[in-house]
C-alpha cells in the first residue's frame, strides 16, 4: 500500500487511502472524516502500535472497497480558520463529485469521529436538497457510522473546551465552540435539517463509557 503522510495540518480535501486493484470491480467507496483538531491520518492511528486501521486493517476485510480520508483545518490552539461546518460540509461534497465518476454508482458510507460526524450530517443535508449532489452522493451513499459524535452536544466540550481553551492567546475556534456544547442551537438546528433523510440511511453511533476522574461525565 501506498506510505501516506502523517504530518500533523496535512493539505486539505481527499486522500485516498486504498484504491482497489485495477481491473477490479468497486463495491464501495469508504469516507472517512475526522474530529476537532484532528488529522485524516493520526485520528485513526492507535498512537502505541501506530496501526493505520484506516490503511491498514479495512483493506484486508474489503478489498474491492476504494477508502478515503477527508483532511480540513479546524481551529488549534494557536491556529485560526474562517470556515464553519456547513463550509466543510459543502467542501466535503464537492471533493467527493469530483473523485467520483459522474455517472458512479457505487455505494458510500461516512465515517466520522466527533465533529466529523456533524459535518457528515450537514453534508448529507446539503447534498439532498442539491440537486448537483442528489444521484451522485445523496443516492449513493448508503450509510453513517459516527464514533463520539456529539448529537446533543458534549458537556466536556462546555466544560473542557469552552471555559478553558478560549482562555488562551490566539484561541479562535469561536464558531466550533458553541456549536459543541450541550443543547446548542447550531446542532439542535443541524439535526433537526438532517432528521427529514435520516430514514434514507443506515446509521450506526458508537460511543465512550470511560470517566473522565476529575469530571462527573463519561
Amino acid at each position: 500500500m501506498e506510505e501516506f503522510s502523517t504530518a500533523k495540518g496535512g493539505v486539505d480535501g481527499l486522500h485516498v487511502l486504498y484504491e482497489r486493484p485495477e481491473g477490479t470491480q468497486g463495491i464501495i467507496d469508504i469516507v472517512a472524516v475526522h474530529g476537532m483538531g484532528g488529522h485524516c491520518v493520526n485520528s485513526w492511528t492507535h498512537q502505541a502500535t501506530k496501526c493505520f486501521w484506516l490503511r491498514d486493517l479495512l483493506p484486508v476485510k474489503m478489498p474491492q472497497a476504494r477508502i478515503i480520508t477527508f483532511q480540513y483545518d479546524t481551529p488549534r490552539l494557536f491556529g485560526q480558520t474562517a470556515y464553519g461546518v456547513p463550509d466543510h460540509a459543502g467542501a466535503l461534497l464537492k471533493a467527493l463529485r469530483d473523485k467520483r465518476d459522474e455517472e458512479s454508482t457505487d455505494p458510500i458510507v461516512f465515517i466520522g469521529h466527533s465533529l466529523g460526524g456533524i459535518i457528515i450530517k450537514k453534508a448529507i443535508e446539503l447534498a439532498n436538497t442539491d440537486d448537483v449532489f442528489r444521484d451522485n452522493i445523496a443516492k449513493a451513499a448508503q450509510g453513517i457510522v459516527f464514533f463520539g459524535t456529539p448529537h446533543r452536544g458534549s458537556a466536556v466540550a462546555s466544560f473542557l473546551i469552552v471555559k478553558m481553551m478560549t482562555s488562551l492567546p490566539g484561541w479562535s475556534g469561536t464558531k466550533f465552540l458553541p456549536l459543541l456544547e450541550i443543547n446548542s442551537n447550531g446542532l439542535s438546528e443541524i439535526t433537526e435539517d438532517f432528521l427529514p433523510f435520516a430514514h434514507k440511511y443506515a446509521l450506526v453511533t458508537f460511543y465512550e463509557q470511560h470517566n473522565f476522574p476529575w469530571l462527573k461525565y463519561r
